[in-house]
Formats: C-alpha cells, sequence, structure tokens
C-alpha cells in the first residue's frame, strides 16, 4: 500500500513539474526561431536555403519555383542549382528573414493595386 501511495504522489510530481514547465516556457518563440520555412495562404512562402558557405539566406516563393528578385522586382523562375549564377543569389537571396518578410508585403501591396495574380 506504501509502494503504490509513493508512485501516486511521484506521478503527480511529474505532472506538477511538467505543468509548470511547459506552461510558462514560450513554445511559440522557439518553434519560430528554427522554422525553416513559412507558407502563406496567397501560394507565397518565405524559405530559408543553405548555402555554399553553409549558411541560411531567405528566399521569398510563388508556388514552388518561381523566386522574387529583388532588382527587377518580380518573380523569376529558379533554375537548378548547378545553373544558378552568384548574379542570381544576389539578385533573390535576403540576408534576414525580416527582409524576405518585408518584400512579401511589398509583393502583396503590388498585387491588390493590379488585382494579379488570382490566388486559390
Amino acid at each position: 500500500m506504501l509502494g503504490i501511495a509513493l508512485i501516486l504522489v511521484y506521478i503527480t510530481a511529474l505532472i506538477v513539474c511538467f505543468i509548470y514547465f511547459f506552461g510558462r516556457y514560450n513554445w511559440s518563440a522557439y518553434l519560430i526561431a528554427h522554422a525553416t520555412k513559412f507558407d502563406f495562404k496567397n501560394d507565397l512562402s518565405i524559405e530559408a536555403r543553405a548555402q555554399k558557405d553553409g549558411k541560411h539566406k531567405w528566399v521569398l516563393l510563388h508556388y514552388t519555383n518561381n523566386v522574387y528578385n529583388k532588382v527587377d522586382n518580380d518573380f523569376e523562375y529558379e533554375p537548378l542549382p548547378s545553373s544558378r549564377t552568384a548574379e542570381f543569389i544576389r539578385n533573390t537571396r535576403f540576408d534576414t528573414f525580416i527582409s524576405a518578410y518585408i518584400a512579401y508585403r511589398k509583393v502583396l501591396r503590388q498585387w491588390r493595386k493590379t488585382n494579379l495574380p488570382k490566388t486559390k
């Protein structure tokens, strides 16, 4: 009988610790800090892409293979990695998620003015 009581106390203590830790921890900040892709409802997404030096840069995608070109302010087809030039990488990659998100907002404003493209 004493063994069952100790087990119940142990389980209760584990549950209390679990609720305390997970209830107070900011999981959304943790998940966002480790996310590598953000999908939006209008067929746009922001993705982290590994670079040759091992770092990550961000890219704004329309569907899966059209990337936003910062210089032309338009989307262009993304070729296979072996066919990408240094200029292409420079024009289509963002150093931070925030700069890619600013470009995303810019694209949305542009699309709202012209009613393009038609979203699903």
